[in-house]
């Protein structure tokens, strides 16, 4: 598997940075295959360390840019299964 080439948004690093997520945790989220939500933007996600990684990501661009990211607690309620 090559490796993943993407753009992290401004507002993502500074969330990153806020929310003590590491560049390898939104690595593990930016490998799985995303759903697609209203707007356009994919929600990809993984389960890291008992919580869930989210990242939002503009799939338009090139490379494709991850918008935000955020860790939750909440795995049931966004679908994740530990």
């Amino acid at each position: 598997m090559g490796t993943m080439t993407y753009r992290i948004s401004r507002h993502a690093t500074d969330e990153m940075i806020r929310r003590n997520i590491t560049d390898s945790e939104l690595d593990a989220a930016m490998i799985q295959v995303g759903t697609t939500s209203r707007d356009g933007l994919e929600v990809r996600q993984a389960i890291v360390n008992s919580y869930l990684i989210r990242a939002i990501v503009n799939p338009a661009t090139d490379p494709e840019t991850v918008v935000t990211v955020y860790r939750t607690s909440k795995l049931t309620k966004y679908g994740a299964t530990p």
